[in-house]
């Protein structure tokens, strides 16, 4: 099984759709790992920045070396997205 190595960074998408999204990519596996020619399948919810986050995502990530996965081998992954809601502002002006 082929399993990516390393954290890909804090990627986010600059619109959050509830917070959550999912992405499934197809790339090419390079002889080092690196993930390369990425094209996005799908995107869910589409155009909130998710297929984006997600090719910036795996242009950071490297797999491990799988003897079923020669150089070059096309591979096909989701990302999952789930974004915490940020945190309440307080707007109101500083009492005197």
């Amino acid at each position: 099984m082929t399993a990516l190595v390393g954290a890909c960074g804090s990627v986010e998408p600059t619109v959050l759709a509830e917070g959550q999204g999912v992405v499934r990519l197809e790339c090419s596996i390079q002889e080092d790992g690196r993930l390369t020619d990425c094209n996005v399948l799908s995107e869910r919810p589409a155009g909130q920045g998710f297929g984006e986050a997600a090719l910036s995502a795996a242009r950071q990530a490297r797999l491990e070396p799988d003897a079923l996965r020669p150089p070059g081998a096309k591979v096909q992954y989701n990302i999952r997205f789930r974004l915490d809601e940020p945190a309440a502002l307080d707007l109101q002006p500083p009492r005197a």
